[in-house]
């Protein structure tokens, strides 16, 4: 993210270890932590990528419309340099959370660690 964007991670108000004390409390009660980058390979006018992805033609032509009057546009992932982008954010977090259960990209992606 730092790389790409500027930035170290997406902004939240909680304390900087927040995700490390939820991971290890739901797992002491026999639960799994869920990721869901919900804006991931659907991007809007307000995705900090989306004139990075307009510019280097990273979308699918077309605009998803399932959104509430918001055009919505899918990255490509067939395109070698969206596709590496993935794998990159997938890798930091993994890396910084390795004991979350699953990483979930909207509705379209999901890995279970």
């Amino acid at each position: 993210m730092q790389e790409i964007l500027g930035a170290n991670s997406c902004p939240n108000q909680f304390k900087k270890q927040w995700l490390v004390w939820l991971i290890y409390e739901a797992h002491q009660q026999g639960m799994e932590v869920h990721a869901d980058f919900e804006k991931g390979i659907k991007i809007d006018k307000n995705s900090p990528i989306f004139d990075l992805a307009i510019a280097k033609k990273w979308r699918v032509p077309g605009v998803d419309k399932t959104g509430n009057g918001i055009e919505h546009y899918v990255l490509d992932l067939e395109v070698e340099e969206v596709a590496n982008f993935f794998t990159q954010i997938l890798v930091e977090f993994v890396k910084k959370y390795p004991k979350i259960n699953v990483l979930q990209w909207d509705d379209y992606l999901e890995y279970h660690a």
